[in-house]
């Protein structure tokens, strides 16, 4: 079965040892959501201050409601707020007209 493949490249504000550590982070400061629970997901330190999550959804409707959800955007803010890189979001501009 194909599977719809997401990453995103995350610049951390403070820099660590492990996936570990990264990811704890992360999580203390958004939590994660519940449904991303349910995606299989794998993360990757690619140095102290870089983390690749790559995400595997099995189906385009469960694309669609993690990618255009409002709780996605809400948490991509905090993290940008926060001193978070969003490789993906910072390159996206939600005011063309």
């Amino acid at each position: 079965m194909s599977k719809i493949i997401y990453t995103s490249l995350v610049k951390l504000p403070k820099m660590f040892d492990t996936v570990e550590q990264a990811l704890s982070y992360i999580e203390e400061i958004v939590g994660v959501p519940p449904f991303l629970y349910t995606i299989h997901s794998e993360f990757q330190l690619v140095n102290n201050d870089h983390i690749n999550i790559i995400r595997y959804f099995d189906t385009l409707e469960s694309y669609q409601r993690w990618i255009f959800s409002k709780e996605r955007n809400t948490l991509d803010q905090q993290l940008i707020d926060l001193g978070f890189y969003l490789y993906t979001k910072q390159a996206h501009n939600d005011n063309i007209t």
